[in-house]
Order: C-alpha cells, then sequence, then structure tokens
C-alpha cells in the first residue's frame, strides 16, 4: 500500500490550482480569438458589399429619389472629371461630401467618374475643353457629355458664410447633389430652355444682388440671359421673360413687342414689381396685363393680422400660399416666405372664357392697401401679393406671373431667413415649362448642433468626473484584488 504524505496532498492541490487557471486561461484566449475572427469576418464582408451608412442628419452622402430618378433615366454616357490627384486628394482639399458623394452617382450605369492630375495629363484640358471656354483649374469637377460640358467649382458645390470677425469665409452646407444633377440634367439635355431678364429700365444687378436664384436656376438646367426689349426682338428659345424690378415703366414699344410674343407666339413671363412711388407708374405694362385680367395697384400693404408679419414691421409680409391646381405640389409643405414689402395685385371683373387667373399669396382679410397717390383710396381687406394667370385660346398657351416684390428673392433675405422664396419662384418656372418631372432638390445644411449646459450641469459633471469617476475606479479595483486573493 502506497504512503500518502500531506506533502503529496499540497502538491497535488497546487497543480489543481494551475490546472484551474490553465483552463480559464486557454477559454478566455479561445473567446478572444473566436471575437478577433467575427470582427475580421464582418470587416472582410462589409468590405466586399461596399456597405456604409450615411448617419448624418441631412444625408449629406445619400442621393435623393429625384437624382435616383433622372439617373435611372439616362440614356446617355455621362464622364465626372475632378481635377485632383485622386479621390483622397479631394478630401483633403475640402472636398470630401463631393468625392463621397458621387460614389453613389458613379453605381449607375451611364455614369464614370474620373479623377486627373493636370500636372501629370498636360493634354487634357486640350481634348476636354480645346476652345478654353470652361478656363478648367485645379480642384474643380467636369462634367461632359457628348459636346457639352458644364465646369464645377467650390461656389457651386457648397454654401457658405462669412465671419466678419476673420473675415474668413466658411462652408455652411453641401449643395453637391443639386449642383452634379443640375449638370447631368443640363449635358444630357437636347435643348436647354433661357430666361432672359429684361434691361435698361433700373433693374438690380443679377449677379450682384440675386446670385443665388441665378446660380440655382442654372443648377437645375436653365440658361439666364439679358435682353434690351427697346431694341432686340424676343429669342425663339425664350421660355421666358422677366420683368424684373424696373424702376420705370417700359415703354409702348416694348408693350407691344412683349403682346405680340405672349398672345401671338404663346409665350411665357415674369412680372416682378416692387412698390414705388407715386410718380412711377405702370401704365404700359399694365396695358399687356390687361390680357391675362390681372393689373399692378399702385400701392403698398400693411399687415394686421398677428403672425403674418415679422416683428416689429408690419410691412414685412408672411403671406398665405392659396390651395388650388397651381400650388398642389407644395400646398402641404405649409411654405412660409418673408416678403419685404409688396404692392397688391387685382384680378380684373372682366373674366375672359381663354384666361384663368389663380391666386398663389394673399394678406388676410385685415390688411390695409396705402394708396400711393392718395390716402383717401386706402382700403383694408385681403389682398393678393403673387398670382399666375393662363391664357389659351387656338394653338396659343400663355403663361405668366405677376408679384409684387422682388426682394424676396434677395441674396440678403434669403441669406438671413432661408430659401423658401427661391424655391417656391422656381415652382412657377417649371410650371412655366410643363417640367412636371423636374423637383427641386434642396441643399443640404452641415448639422453644426450643440449642447446647452447649465451651471447646475456643469457641477453635477463635475463632481463626477473628480469624485465619483475615481472611487468607481478604486471600488472595482479593490473587488478585484480581495476577489483574487481568495483563489
Amino acid at each position: 500500500m502506497k504512503k500518502i504524505s500531506m506533502h503529496n496532498i499540497f502538491k497535488s492541490l497546487k497543480n489543481l490550482h494551475i490546472s484551474k487557471n490553465a483552463k480559464n486561461s486557454t477559454i478566455m484566449l479561445a473567446l478572444i480569438s473566436v471575437v478577433v475572427c467575427i470582427a475580421v469576418l464582418i470587416n472582410l464582408l462589409v468590405g466586399f458589399i461596399d456597405l456604409k451608412l450615411d448617419l448624418t442628419s441631412g444625408k449629406l452622402y445619400t442621393i435623393g429619389d429625384t437624382t435616383k430618378d433622372i439617373l435611372n433615366g439616362l440614356e446617355k454616357d455621362v464622364s465626372i472629371y475632378g481635377t485632383f490627384d485622386n479621390g483622397e486628394a479631394g478630401v483633403s482639399e475640402g472636398y470630401g461630401d463631393a468625392v463621397y458623394l458621387l460614389e453613389q452617382y458613379e453605381k449607375y450605369s451611364h455614369i464614370n467618374v474620373e479623377y486627373i492630375d493636370l500636372d501629370r495629363t498636360p493634354g487634357f484640358i486640350g481634348d476636354i475643353d480645346p476652345d478654353n471656354i470652361l478656363d478648367i483649374k485645379k480642384s474643380e469637377f467636369i462634367i461632359k457629355c457628348g459636346d457639352k460640358s458644364k465646369k464645377l467649382d467650390a461656389e457651386d458645390l457648397f454654401t457658405t458664410e462669412i465671419d466678419y470677425a476673420s473675415y474668413s469665409v466658411y462652408a455652411t452646407g453641401s449643395n453637391a447633389e443639386q449642383a452634379f444633377t443640375g449638370a447631368i440634367m443640363y449635358v444630357t439635355a437636347e435643348m436647354t430652355p433661357t430666361l432672359y431678364f429684361a434691361s435698361n429700365h433700373g433693374e438690380a444687378d443679377l449677379e450682384a444682388y440675386y446670385s443665388t436664384l441665378k446660380n440655382y436656376l442654372e443648377r437645375n438646367n436653365y440658361d439666364i440671359k439679358t435682353l434690351d426689349l427697346l431694341v432686340e426682338e424676343i429669342p425663339e428659345d425664350a421660355l421666358a421673360v422677366l420683368i424684373f424690378s424696373p424702376q420705370s415703366d417700359i415703354s409702348a414699344a416694348e408693350a407691344k413687342s412683349l403682346e405680340d410674343y405672349l398672345i401671338n407666339r404663346g409665350g411665357n413671363a415674369f412680372f416682378i414689381i416692387d412698390p414705388l412711388t407715386a410718380e412711377v407708374k405702370f401704365n404700359e405694362l399694365n396695358k399687356v396685363l390687361e390680357n391675362y385680367n390681372v393689373a399692378l395697384n399702385n400701392d403698398v400693404l400693411v399687415e394686421n393680422a398677428s403672425g403674418m408679419y415679422y416683428p416689429m414691421s408690419q410691412y414685412y409680409l408672411i403671406p398665405k400660399l392659396q390651395q388650388n391646381e397651381i400650388t398642389s405640389d407644395f400646398y402641404a409643405k405649409n411654405y412660409q416666405m418673408l416678403v419685404p414689402g409688396s404692392r397688391s395685385i387685382e384680378t380684373l371683373l372682366n373674366e375672359k372664357e381663354e384666361v384663368k387667373v389663380f391666386s398663389l399669396l394673399s394678406t388676410s382679410d385685415t390688411a390695409e392697401s396705402l394708396n400711393m397717390e392718395s390716402e383717401d383710396n386706402n382700403e383694408i381687406g385681403l389682398f393678393d401679393i403673387a398670382a399666375v394667370s393662363r391664357y389659351e385660346k387656338s394653338n396659343i398657351d400663355s403663361k405668366i406671373m405677376v408679384m409684387g416684390n422682388s426682394t424676396f428673392l434677395a441674396d440678403e433675405v434669403v441669406g438671413t431667413y432661408g430659401q423658401t422664396g427661391i424655391d417656391f419662384f422656381v415652382k412657377m418656372v417649371f410650371w412655366m415649362n410643363d417640367a412636371s418631372e423636374n423637383a427641386i432638390i434642396e441643399a443640404k445644411p452641415y448639422d453644426t448642433g450643440s449642447i446647452t449646459v447649465t451651471a447646475q450641469m456643469q457641477k453635477v459633471t463635475s463632481l463626477l468626473l473628480a469624485v465619483a469617476l475615481p472611487l468607481l475606479v478604486f471600488g472595482a479595483g479593490v473587488f478585484v484584488y480581495l476577489r483574487r486573493r481568495h483563489l
């Protein structure tokens, strides 16, 4: 019989303890290996299927349904060239949003995206733009289809603001989707609709005061040109003529030219006329408008209903959008826009079978019309600020829009109060163009959300970080120490 000694017993217990620790370590090592393998497999799978999630609140890196419909409907090949070394260069130069977004475009069969280093490929500009019309430089995008090309730069791709403290410009949002999709529509379109802005009546400079509107229209595949009605005939390619904030009436000859274009040729027009002074009357313009059963009143409106004017200024109107067949597609969005001073638009009583008038924007029924010529003609009631009219007779189909204010489209107003006014105006352009398939692609603002921390929250956070967290770590350490002592 083998003798059992205390020494052998202690040795066996020690070996048992070591075996137990080794077993636990083996299990832990196996679990770690499994977790690492799962993580590697997940990364490989995600890379294989190119899965990316856009978690930004404004979906900066996701194209919308409008763009998807346009890309799905393409029948021509479109090339998008970025004049960077490669995609990474674009990211490092602040074009990350555009580069990432283009990855979504490239998934469509008719879209090809390529990055060009102009220093290494000096012949690129000569091939793409032999006449140097686009003036291609570094850090730009060129969209090309056949013989048509369009260039986009930082001003087209981003919305910006000026920090007047440092006089530096910083990006506040992305226009990339709007710019790329608009450029694709432009280069693939058989014809580009042209809007002619009438000149020589003291109109404000479009580039200086309405550049946001101009850029918006161009991104939606509209050419913008100026026209002197007194010496130039309205071209055949005109989608519409815009009489935009004139400081004086048109001449009888210009009125005749407009009437011929509208009534005989089935043209379209916008009459955006600000309230001026008693001396400035638009008699000739009203003769043209009479064909459409509308007229400009020589007044300025004051709103008295609470909530329908900007605080501290009853001349700054927040009009009500009227519901009808013209506004049906965006009425539900509860459009609210600021109109800083407006004259009223009158619908004439002599109804005509060939003419239909629709109110677009109106005041409350307690607003006041201050007549420019005589206080005796002041009135209280509901007034139209904007209206459209359609003239249909035989083979003629002509549309006009009349509005008593242009400032709602000015850069300063849009930059301060938002672009609802521009959205509204562009929808009227779509209506004139019978472009029901068009839809506005809005800019995507950067989410710069902030957290407001009160004094009480600061105290609680300080206590948690300075006292509670160290105690928690210390307590966890003591617990682990005591537990290991008893193993």
